[in-house]
Formats: C-alpha cells, sequence, structure tokens
C-alpha cells in the first residue's frame, strides 16, 4: 500500500540539521530508498562538524537532495524547519530529524494521513523510552504547558504537542507562517507549536504513533532553555515569565537572589515544620547569617565549576564537593553562634543547600543563544 501511495504522491521531507555528521548520509540515503518519490531538504544551521560538506557532496547531480545552509545570524531550529517549508514545492511535506529517532520508516504512516485529506498530521510517540526520567517528566510538563495554552485560544492541540516529527499541506502552512511571522518565535525549539497556534480551527488534524528511537549518533541537545523557549511561545504572559526566569536563571545577580531566596525558603520551612525545639530570634538569626554566607559560596563555586569542561563523572564529583563544603561552611558557622546544634539546624540547611544547589545546576544549563536543537524534549 505504501509503495502504491509513494507513486502517485509527492513530497518533501525536511531535516533540520545541526552538527548531524554521523547520521546524515545514512538518513538520506535511507529516505531516498524507501520514498522513490520524495524530495530531501537538509536545512543546516551552520554545522561545525561538516554536516554541510556531506549533504553537498551527496546532492552534486542528484535533483532529489537540496542543501539550504541558514543565515547565521538568524539560527534557531524553529527557524530552520519554518525557512524549510517556506522552500517548498510540493503539495506535502514531512519534517523530521536526522538522527533516527524518527524512524524513517515511520514517514509513511505521515504521508498516508495527508493523502487521506488531513491538513496537520502529527507523529505521536508511543513510547520515550530513550528519555531519561528527568526528560521525560520535563517533556510531560512542557506538553501539558503547550495544551493548557492552545486549550485556553480553543486552538486544536495534540497528544504531543511537542513532537518535531509532523507533516502538513504546503500551501496552507506557507500562508500560517506568513501570516503570523512576526509573531513566531524563530530562535525557538518548538515549531509545530506556533503552527498549531496559529492554524484554523477548522483544520482537520490526524495523529500516527511511532516508537521513538534511539540517536543513532551525535549528541543530545536538550538543555532548561527549552522550557524557556516554550514559555516565550504562551502569549505576553509567557513571555513575561520567561524573561523573568532567564533574569532569575543566567544572570549572575539575578541567579543569587534566587538561590538565596529558594536555600532561605526550604530551610525555614523545614525547621519550622520540625518538632525538637521552639527557634527564638537568636537561632533564627544565626542560621540566617551562616546560611547566607554558604549560599553566596554555592553561587560563586558553581561558577567556577561550571565553566571547566569536565567528563560526567568528573563534574557530578565537582558538583557534590561544592555542596558538601556549603554545607560545611553554613555548619562552622553556625556553630559560633549556637554551640549546641538541634537535628533541624542540621537536617533544615542541608534541605536548603541542595534545592538551592539544583536551581543552580539549573541555571547553568539555559543557553545565552542557540548553540544546538533539539527534538527530544
Amino acid at each position: 500500500m505504501h509503495h502504491q501511495m509513494e507513486e502517485d504522491a509527492r513530497f518533501s521531507i525536511i531535516l533540520p540539521t545541526f552538527n548531524e555528521a554521523e547520521n546524515i548520509a545514512e538518513m538520506i540515503e535511507s529516505l531516498e530508498r524507501t520514498y522513490p518519490s520524495s524530495s530531501i531538504i537538509v536545512v543546516d544551521d551552520n554545522s561545525e562538524d561538516g554536516t554541510g560538506n556531506i549533504v553537498r557532496s551527496i546532492a552534486v547531480g542528484n535533483d532529489r537532495v537540496r542543501l539550504m545552509i541558514r543565515d547565521p545570524k538568524d539560527r534557531g531550529l524553529s527557524a530552520s524547519i519554518f525557512e524549510g517549508i517556506l522552500s517548498v514545492k510540493d503539495d506535502l511535506f514531512v519534517v523530521m530529524d536526522a538522527d533516527f529517532q524518527h524512524p524513517p520508516e515511520a514517514v509513511g504512516g505521515l504521508l498516508k494521513a495527508l493523502t487521506d485529506g488531513n491538513d496537520l498530521v502529527i507523529g505521536v510517540r508511543r513510547a520515550r523510552g530513550p528519555l531519561s526520567f528527568v526528560r521525560r517528566v520535563s517533556s510531560w510538563g512542557a506538553d501539558l504547558l503547550a495544551a493548557g495554552y492552545l486549550m485556553s485560544r480553543r486552538q486544536p492541540h495534540s497528544h504531543d504537542n511537542m513532537s518535531g516529527f509532523f507533516g502538513g499541506r504546503t500551501a496552507q502552512c506557507h500562508q500560517v507562517i506568513r501570516d503570523n511571522f512576526d509573531q513566531l518565535e524563530r530562535n525557538g525549539f518548538k515549531a509545530l507549536f506556533d503552527i498549531l497556534k496559529f492554524i484554523p480551527r477548522e483544520a482537520s488534524i490526524a495523529e500516527v504513533e511511532f516508537e521513538f528511537g534511539d540517536r543513532a549518533g551525535g549528541r543530545s541537545k536538550l538543555d532548561s532553555g527549552v522550557v524557556l523557549s516554550i514559555l516565550k511561545q504562551c502569549g505576553p504572559v509567557g513571555r513575561f515569565s520567561a524573561m523573568v526566569a532567564r533574569f532569575l536563571l543566567t544572570n549572575r545577580i539575578g541567579r543569587l537572589l534566587a538561590t538565596l531566596f529558594i536555600g532561605f525558603l526550604t530551610t525555614f520551612a523545614v525547621a519550622f515544620l520540625w518538632d525538637d525545639v521552639i527557634w527564638d530570634s537568636a537561632m533564627i538569626g544565626s542560621t540566617a547569617v551562616s546560611l547566607a554566607l554558604a549560599l553566596i559560596y554555592l553561587t560563586m563555586a558553581s561558577d567556577l565549576v561550571f565553566n571547566t569542561s569536565s567528563s560526567s563523572i568528573l563534574f557530578g564529583l565537582k558538583m557534590v564537593g561544592v555542596g558538601t563544603m556549603g554545607y560545611f561552611i553554613n555548619i562552622i558557622f553556625i556553630s559560633i553562634f549556637s554551640p549546641v546544634l538541634t537535628s533541624s539546624q542540621i537536617i533544615a540547611p542541608l534541605m536548603g543547600l541542595t534545592i538551592a544547589l539544583g536551581w543552580e545546576m539549573l541555571g547553568h544549563g539555559v543557553p545565552q543563544g542557540r548553540t544546538a536543537e533539539d527534538e527530544s524534549v
């Protein structure tokens, strides 16, 4: 059935790439073999590993493969996808990863749903096994945020609004992109979310499940900047929230203020719930001073750790060391003011410093600009 469908329907496959030299040749070969009626558009965001050169060599004498090199001043995964869609001349298109997390054989399912008359078809991940627990939770959280915003606007939504694997009717998506060009989050990561925000409400949306695979090569590019990008796509309130969150995560003063607030809030919440002693002003004051010193050290020391390249194991050991030293600083100074320590004075700062350290790690994961793409949220 797929073979007949491929003969009847010409379509374009858009591959946004950034540093996919390990995968791109095999992906193009697989798509050309499986879908002989397809055109393949590789939109490269100025890869540093030779991805563009590989595609250029494949495209020589091959009119089915086309390479687009992005403007280095206009970088962004979503911008690459939008530019790729606008360049499509066939009636239908499919957007997918080049790293085999979106299996080539699954493209046929999306194409069939489009030829059946749907306006937009979304690949929904049947299982997210390749994602770690933290990334899976982040994915669900981001999708819930997007779904809530789309429902508030009475726009179509999907079970996987964060999917990077989708297809559509070229003419309609051209109009959506051009009519709303200034409102698109071009340097973001989730082009589908933007399309769903602006596609006509009466548009026919279909879903096709697929098995989400492991990366065949290269490096995953997930960081907390993706979540901030999704926030920015959620209207004026979302943009304001993203601006505040970025200040508290990436600005040195903002991150210090947030770290102090989180550390103090967690520490004193635990302390006052602990039923071993009544906290008087002297205990509160001594704990506050010692905790402030420990949190300031934590922020300064984490800057040094994150600014040095290390293996994941060594990096983890360094962060444990930073947190442990911060806790010892807290205990040493509080002992000066309180010769007899209560259990709450020992446990509460430990909890506060642990949560504050987590915020520090999150803040250092937010990029200042686009350095890589992500299709794994």
